[in-house]
């Protein structure tokens, strides 16, 4: 073999090698990225708990995030996304406490419109308690279940001085609002979806979208005596509580009059009694004793040509 074929032979064979060596370091590549994908398969995203929950929590929507879990199969009852969605939790009651990354399945968890929901959101001890309110007192329908209000009794007194006409004070502090109107989650069906009843009990406005007219409340069992009777004395007031603010929750505030808002109405005299009206009146004229009655007068009788008096 002359040496110009053995350099060409040698040639061939390192390129050979060098491809060999090429074809394999792909082979090799193209494994792992499907080892990747097969796990990737795998993973799927579920709604776990974002912090820790205790029992009988509204869920809201900062309260669950997705996170993957690497598992041929998911927890049963998990929700999975592609399959759910975070807005079939948001108003959900918690069964039980919830630990931060738990994943959230339908056993830990009771949606609102299952049998015996408003009866799990109270806490033992407490009862439901409903009141009248208007666009203006809820806040334009942005107070929704599990907010926090404080309920405010305005009431006006007749016959006082402006000072003390009118009077506000605070009969419930850091009350939970359990429902609002027939809602009883933090999320309700559009207005075209709603049944009459429902309707009834709420008022649509021309965008469509619907204010309730009642709000439901948990109360104890004096707190709710209380709210009934301040119900037919005066009015009552709902004010939304900042979330996550305790402060004040065992302790009601000093009434406020009329007189401790407006310094005019302060300086202003009381209007007079009914008795001193009645002493203030002109009396009738006294008749004297001394005064001789006055005798009637006397009547004239004609007979024929002749008369007399009578």
């Amino acid at each position: 073999m002359t040496p110009l074929l053995r350099s060409i032979l040698f040639g061939i064979g390192a390129l050979a090698l060098i491809a060999g060596i090429f074809v394999g370091f792909i082979w090799l590549r193209s494994g792992a990225s499907m080892d990747r994908l097969a796990v990737a398969d795998t993973r799927k995203m579920v709604l776990v708990a974002a912090r820790p929950i205790d029992a009988g929590t509204l869920l809201r929507a900062g309260d669950f995030v997705w996170r993957p879990v690497v598992t041929a199969q998911p927890q049963p009852g998990s929700f999975v996304q592609g399959i759910n969605t975070e807005t079939e939790l948001v108003g959900a009651l918690t069964r039980r406490n919830l630990s931060a990354g738990e994943v959230l399945t339908a056993a830990a968890l009771l949606r609102p419109d299952e049998r015996g929901f408003l009866a799990a959101t109270l806490v033992p001890g407490f009862r439901a308690v409903t009141i009248p309110v208007d666009a203006r007192q809820s806040a334009s329908g942005l107070v929704l279940p599990g907010d926090r209000v404080d309920v405010i009794l305005v009431q006006t007194i007749d016959g006082v001085s402006p000072a003390r006409k009118t009077v506000s004070e605070t009969l419930l502090s850091d009350a939970r609002v359990v429902a609002v109107g027939h809602a009883l989650g933090l999320t309700q069906k559009p207005a075209k979806q709603r049944s009459s009843s429902t309707l009834s009990d709420s008022s649509a406005t021309s965008s469509g979208s619907v204010t309730p007219q009642t709000i439901t409340l948990e109360a104890r069992p004096l707190e709710v005596q209380r709210v009934v009777v301040a119900g037919q004395i005066g009015t009552l007031e709902l004010a939304l509580r900042p979330l996550g603010d305790r402060t004040g929750a065992t302790s009601l505030s000093p009434p406020v009059w009329a007189g401790d808002v407006s310094a005019a109405l302060a300086g202003l005299p009381p209007p007079p009694s009914p008795l001193s009206r009645r002493q203030s009146l002109p009396s009738a004229p006294s008749v004297s004793r001394d005064i001789l009655p006055v005798s009637p007068p006397s009547v004239l009788i004609i007979r024929g040509s002749g008369g007399g008096n009578k």
